[in-house]
């Protein structure tokens, strides 16, 4: 979140800073700025876009356009879910 910050204001005040004011390494922002995303990062990324594709029309009318597809699109968001819930919680036991 502080990085997010810097990076949307870095054009309107000093990076440097802004780093000081919110209490972070400069070196550990460009670190996280040079970081590719993460696997779940992209992925979360394209079902927000077909998401959007699926439900949103001109003027923000929320309209299905195919609710077939939306219907498996939800299918597969939520396995995914439940995936990652699953793996998160054996990660938890292991750890214990």
């Amino acid at each position: 979140m502080r990085y997010n910050f810097i990076k949307n204001n870095e054009h309107l005040f000093p990076i440097e800073k802004m780093c000081k004011v919110v209490e972070v390494v400069s070196s550990s922002y460009y670190k996280w700025k040079r970081r590719s995303a993460s696997g779940r990062m992209l992925r979360k990324k394209r079902y927000n876009t077909k998401l959007r594709s699926f439900i949103l029309r001109q003027n923000n009318v929320m309209a299905v356009q195919d609710p077939r597809a939306m219907l498996e699109l939800a299918k597969q968001l939520l396995l995914n879910y439940m995936r990652w819930v699953i793996k998160y919680q054996g990660s938890l036991l292991h750890n214990i």
